[in-house]
């Protein structure tokens, strides 16, 4: 079978952790999703169901009404499916960072099968857009796969002929993380501005934004529990369109109270949390400490992941916008969090030298004892 020497641009260890990631994010948050979502749509009544066929041009509501327990044994299926593909990225990270052939394998037989469904799934195309979306998708799988069996390859050499020796192997697998993330470190921001500047922007834009936000909702929350059925938004609903609320009797009015109330607090809780990281972020940016800018970046991290998550089950152009300025933002803060860390450590290690060097040259001198 062919082999490859690096992924793209960069080392073929470097391919082996962004598969893994990739893929063991993609499960676990398919996985998540669809368990909220079955658990939103089980209680609904059938009615409701039709309902949600007819506004979003699906076809499984009958289904879930008449076939209730094999919809709960295809989820729970499903779910244990994604949790399984999960480890298997798991064990390919585990495996590129110790070398280890035997625990990249099983992921390299996972896309081999994805790509013998892709295959089949070719004889139920009936148009283009099908066609091209399947060719895409063998292509991006063979690619996995013979990147994925190239570090399969490299690693059996590796052990079975002792080519590398141990030390050096040892070695390779500490630089392995630092040359991932090395490719996110970024010099400035918008070109032309320093990351400082990047950041207390960044921090100041989150501040502001979540500040209005925050009370905002506050206010919205204590409206929607005040007002139990809700006649004041459903005034002024019907001021924009007045066929809004008409369709929904009691039941669904308060169902949809409750499902307004639980968003809004998790919109609260978000915008709490990030109000607080993009005060941090500015203080961490002005005090040089990279410790109060850790609470951002992995918030960032979130995002940009949610937003790659979410341009892969829909592709729009305003959707792929996000996915980009997420990950730019992203790389900005975490170039800066790590660009402070660096000059931390630097400057402890100095001081380090330095008082070790006074302590020598500063030792008072023992005078020897005269006998009388």
């Amino acid at each position: 079978m062919w082999t490859v020497n690096s992924f793209m641009c960069w080392e073929l260890e470097t391919g082996g952790l962004v598969i893994g990631w990739f893929c063991l994010i993609l499960y676990i948050l398919t996985s998540i999703i669809l368990g909220f979502v079955s658990v939103g749509i089980l209680p609904l009544s059938c009615k409701q169901r039709e309902e949600i066929d007819e506004n979003f041009n699906y076809n499984f509501s009958m289904s879930i009404c008449e076939n209730y327990s094999l919809y709960l044994f295809i989820v729970v299926f499903v779910m244990i499916l994604c949790f399984v593909f999960a480890y298997f990225a798991y064990l390919l990270i585990k495996g590129t960072k110790q070398r280890k052939h035997s625990l990249v394998m099983p992921m390299m037989i996972l896309t081999i099968l994805a790509i013998a469904l892709e295959l089949l799934g070719l004889l139920k195309v009936f148009t283009l857009q099908q066609l091209v979306h399947r060719l895409v998708n063998i292509f991006v799988y063979c690619y996995m796969t013979l990147v994925i069996y190239s570090l399969y390859d490299k690693f059996k050499k590796e052990k079975t002929q002792s080519e590398v020796p141990q030390y050096q192997r040892n070695r390779e697998r500490s630089k392995i993380k630092t040359k991932f993330f090395k490719m996110l470190l970024l010099e400035n921001f918008l070109i032309i501005f320093s990351l400082e500047v990047g950041g207390k922007f960044i921090g100041w834009f989150g501040l502001i934004t979540n500040g209005i936000i925050l009370p905002l909702s506050v206010l919205l929350l204590v409206t929607v529990a005040v007002d139990r059925d809700l006649s004041y938004i459903r005034e002024q609903l019907d001021e924009i369109d007045v066929s809004v609320m008409q369709s929904y009797d009691d039941t669904s009015i308060k169902q949809f109270r409750e499902y307004l109330i639980f968003s809004l607090i998790l919109i609260i809780i978000i915008s709490t949390i990030y109000l607080i990281a993009s005060f941090l972020l500015i203080r961490g940016t002005q005090n040089h400490n990279h410790r109060q800018i850790k609470p951002a970046k992995n918030i960032l991290a979130f995002l940009a992941i949610f937003s790659v998550f979410g341009l892969l089950l829909r592709f729009t152009v305003k959707s792929l916008v996000n996915a980009v300025l997420y990950a730019y933002v992203f790389a900005v803060v975490y170039s800066l969090w790590k660009k402070i860390k660096e000059e931390e450590e630097e400057s402890r290690r100095r001081n380090s030298v330095d008082q070790n060097f006074h302590s020598v040259v500063v030792q008072p001198r023992v005078q020897p004892k005269t006998q009388s």
